[in-house]
């Protein structure tokens, strides 16, 4: 008796064990999404800072305070390091000088004052908490606003 092809049981089985392993991988992969969507939050909350300490320096003993985002700009290679991956409303967000962002600043911003953070994100997108940019250059999550 020559067979061909699958019965529909096994065609059945095949398709359960397929919707299984989907089952069991779609949330591990939706989380690693997520993580690596909030690397990119962090990595471009660490070049602002770096932008930072580079117009601190470029301003060194003048006592101004800092006009946020405007004069960074000059600091910031793309308009991408303003944008938080998470942020819904940074998607549609044109590029604009002043250019739209997704991190919240302490007003007046200026150097030298006991800051308890110099940027964080705007809402809480990342593990209902904020990536914080801190005076010593780190970015932490955390799970409050520092401001």
């Amino acid at each position: 008796m020559k067979r061909r092809g699958f019965t529909l049981v096994e065609t059945l089985v095949v398709i359960a064990v397929i919707l299984i392993l989907m089952g069991i991988l779609l949330p591990v992969l939706l989380r690693a999404r997520g993580k690596a969507q909030q690397a990119t939050c962090i990595s471009n909350l660490m070049q602002l800072g770096k932008a930072m300490q580079m117009w601190q320096m470029d301003n060194e003993g003048e006592r101004s305070t800092l006009n946020l985002p405007v004069d960074l700009v000059p600091y910031v290679s793309s308009s991408k390091l303003w944008r938080c991956p998470l942020d819904p409303a940074a998607a549609g967000a044109p590029d604009t000088n002043p250019p739209y962002t997704s991190y919240v600043f302490p007003s007046p911003f200026r150097f030298g004052r006991n800051l308890p953070a110099f940027a964080r994100d705007r809402d809480p997108w990342h593990q209902n908490g904020f990536n914080v940019l801190w005076p010593d250059g780190s970015v932490k999550w955390s799970a409050t606003a520092p401001f």
